[in-house]
């Protein structure tokens, strides 16, 4: 009777352990939006510019980009002003979270 019991013991002990180690599968719901993918609107004012992303032409503005979290934790946007005597601008943007609009 007492083998009975600790076996019982020992697999209900078991069965909890392995629901805790178990993924939550509503965790992700829960997260905030912006923290994994998000399509991001680039503007620029007054003018268009040609607008990189991590050094890599991406197309004029204004413009929507889809940018997820996955591509890396730092990313630097570049706006480079298509006609003379504008100045480039360099936004280093810090994700999660993922803005709408720059």
């Amino acid at each position: 009777m007492n083998i009975h019991r600790t076996t019982l013991l020992l697999l209900i002990m078991l069965l909890l352990s392995i629901g805790a180690c178990s993924q939550n599968k509503h965790k992700v719901l829960n997260e905030e939006r912006g923290m994994f993918s998000e399509t991001l609107k680039i503007r620029t004012l007054p003018t268009k510019a040609k607008i990189f992303i991590n050094e890599r032409e991406i197309g004029e503005s204004p413009l929507n980009y889809r940018i997820s979290h996955e591509d890396s934790r730092m990313v630097n946007i570049k706006a480079v002003p298509l006609y003379p005597n504008q100045y480039t601008q360099n936004i280093f943007l810090m994700i999660p979270p993922i803005p709408r609009t720059i």
